[in-house]
């Protein structure tokens, strides 16, 4: 079941992942770490490289900053990586990087023109935050950056946690839920 919400013009749906979305994705975002090992393909495949050059390559790696996003096109939707954790960190998740992520996602989003996107609770997925820590950084953040060309978001949440969506009124002072009749698509 899928539960909706609104914030301003911004409608919000809410279902568990791996259901479908109530609309085609531009986007779906996916929480990761710094060193892009914690959300990786399944696929393998045999690599004709000298074990050398491999040990060279992954000895001059360097990790990505934490509170960035990592777009990639190559998919239909595109996909999103939200560094949020750091393992080389103690702790290895900081709200800070959580809400830095999120407000660089919105920059991003409206700078490629992605009107639809789906969003997991970041933090919570494989860190520490609750659901309701992560629900409210994101209501905060939409609201600080107002992404002018997102139109709907499709959070990926289970069925305890879409309860929480009835307190985006409860979220910073000034987020409203409009009624179901003002939006129109």
């Amino acid at each position: 079941m899928t539960s909706r919400q609104f914030l301003g013009n911004l409608l919000v749906f809410a279902g568990p992942a791996g259901s479908p979305p109530p609309f085609d994705l531009d986007a779906v975002v996916i929480e990761q770490d710094c060193d892009l090992v914690l959300e990786v393909e399944t696929e393998m495949s045999i690599v004709e490289e000298p074990i050398e050059s491999l040990v060279r390559a992954m000895a001059s790696a360097r990790p990505h900053e934490p509170g960035t996003v990592l777009v990639d096109h190559r998919s239909r939707p595109a996909r999103i990586a939200a560094l949020v954790h750091d393992f080389s960190a103690d702790p290895p998740l900081r709200v800070a990087w959580v809400a830095s992520s999120l407000d660089n996602l919105w920059r991003r989003a409206d700078a490629l023109g992605f009107a639809y996107v789906g969003l997991p609770l970041l933090g919570s997925v494989h860190g520490s935050l609750s659901a309701a820590q992560a629900l409210q950084l994101t209501a905060q953040s939409l609201w600080r950056h107002r992404p002018a060309k997102l139109r709907a978001l499709w959070l990926l949440m289970n069925s305890e946690e879409t309860a929480l969506l009835g307190r985006w009124r409860d979220i910073g002072r000034s987020i409203q839920i409009a009624s179901p009749g003002r939006y129109r698509s």
